[in-house]
């Protein structure tokens, strides 16, 4: 599959971008977003290598400890090739402290998020490395060292292009290629830290009975794995491919279960990729790009129980709803919280709100410029009563902003606005920023396009 029919749907010219995330969202809810009941012991694990005193509370907020942001953005830096960064969240500064240097030595373009595991960061790149295929890597937060620990090579033994994160189960990370691994449509991996050696646990064959293609990150619960594939399953689509599936992990046995395959338009979402997944008791909440009435996404549950999956909202785009929405739902309270990258008054993307009333409201619509960003393709982090997220336009430099979301005021603030060049990131593109211990991490995208 190539990366060009991949991100077709995306406006032309677009950035292979990511923020991080490694927050844990509530252990356990009163209700579902539609009002229903639910138990409130927690049947579920959020990945979230924080101690319990950095945890969410039972609401979802976070205290904001420490000031500082880090992330990657995929181009810029001394090579052009991406950087990792870190951002000061008092004086709004941004500081590169790695530039990546592609070619055989180095990872090239990183994206999606960021894990961390005592005082590294661990994430992919889905170019560089020896055979230009992605890599997995290290970086030392207190050494400030960049470390490349395995260079996928494809094929059938080993997978390849990783758009996705790296998930902690126990002390095993656990990841997912777009390509590579016995059947060419992607596979999941498990990586003991300490081996560095990736090992290929499932292949990906789609077909009616299998997904094909994962381009996101996987989410825990117990000791299960949930994802998306942006091709396979049941229902062709008008090319002959699946429209995509939702699937789960079990990482005792290395099964994978197909538990939903997309109908695609009117009635149901299609093509999911990136956007991870929510869950809350025993039902999953997620976005679709694609489908819905009006073919520019949806927002759905899936009973896990069930396998019985429902469309909550369609977006319609136009100056009163959003369009294309790419990022995690954020959690508050009974709410659901997200953004789309286009739509809204200013045809720019917005902030919107899902209660549990099932009322959409646009919060807020992106203008672009200098005083404000454009085109959020992400998610977003709670702090305290903010949501902060990313746009990979607009700003006065004209390449994407940092920016804080008043929860209370329903106002949107640009904290940084980035520029590109040798010393700063640009055209940040996925994911949420996020707190680990005193620091928050993220990642941002820069200027690759496919």
């Amino acid at each position: 599959m190539s990366k060009a029919w991949l991100l077709s749907g995306f406006t032309a010219g677009i950035l292979a971008v990511t923020l991080i995330y490694i927050i844990g969202l509530p252990a356990a809810a009163d209700e579902r977003v539609d009002g229903s009941a639910l138990s409130k012991a927690p049947i579920f694990t959020f990945l979230d290598p924080l101690d319990a005193a950095n945890r969410a509370d039972s609401a979802g907020s976070l205290a904001l400890a420490g000031t500082a942001l880090y992330g990657m953005t995929t181009m810029g830096g001394a090579g052009g090739k991406g950087t990792i960064f870190r951002f000061d969240t008092e004086k709004n500064i941004a500081t590169v402290l790695h530039s990546f240097a592609g070619g055989m030595s180095d990872g090239a373009s990183p994206g999606e998020l960021l894990t961390m595991a005592g005082t590294a960061l661990y994430g992919m790149t889905p170019d560089g490395g020896e055979r230009g295929k992605g890599t997995i890597f290290k970086f030392d937060t207190e050494k400030r060292l960049e470390t490349v620990l395995h260079s996928f090579a494809g094929g059938t033994n080993d997978g390849a292009s990783p758009y996705g994160s790296l998930t902690l189960v126990g002390a095993t990370f656990y990841g997912t290629t777009s390509q590579g691994g016995a059947h060419g449509k992607g596979a999941i991996f498990k990586l003991d830290p300490k081996e560095n050696v990736p090992t290929i646990v499932y292949s990906f064959a789609g077909g009616t009975n299998d997904g094909a293609y994962p381009f996101g990150s996987l989410t825990l619960s117990g000791t299960t794995l949930y994802g998306m594939t942006n091709e396979g399953g049941a229902i062709p689509g008008p090319n002959g491919p699946g429209l995509g599936t939702i699937f789960k992990f079990d990482t005792e046995k290395s099964v994978v279960t197909v538990l939903y395959s997309f109908a695609g338009p009117p009635n149901d979402g299609a093509s999911p990729f990136y956007e991870p997944l929510t869950i809350v008791g025993e039902v999953i909440y997620g976005v679709t790009y694609h489908g819905g009435a009006g073919g520019k996404g949806t927002i759905f549950e899936l009973d896990t129980k069930k396998n019985v999956e429902k469309v909550l909202h369609s977006f319609a785009g136009g100056s009163k709803d959003g369009a294309f929405s790419c990022g995690a739902l954020t959690r508050v309270g009974t709410a659901f919280y997200g953004t789309t990258s286009q739509g809204g008054s200013g045809s720019a993307g917005t902030i919107f709100k899902f209660d549990s009333r099932q009322n959409f409201t646009v919060l807020h619509s992106f203008a672009g410029g200098a005083n404000d960003g454009a085109y959020p393709y992400g998610s977003l982090t709670l702090l305290g009563k903010n949501l902060y997220g990313l746009t990979h336009g607009g700003g006065a430099g004209g390449a994407g902003t940092i920016f804080k979301f008043d929860t209370d005021k329903s106002r949107a603030t640009v904290l940084h606005s980035f520029k590109g060049g040798p010393n700063d990131g640009a055209y940040p593109f996925l994911e949420p920023l996020a707190l680990v211990k005193p620091t928050l991490y993220g990642v941002i995208g820069g200027s690759k396009q496919y």
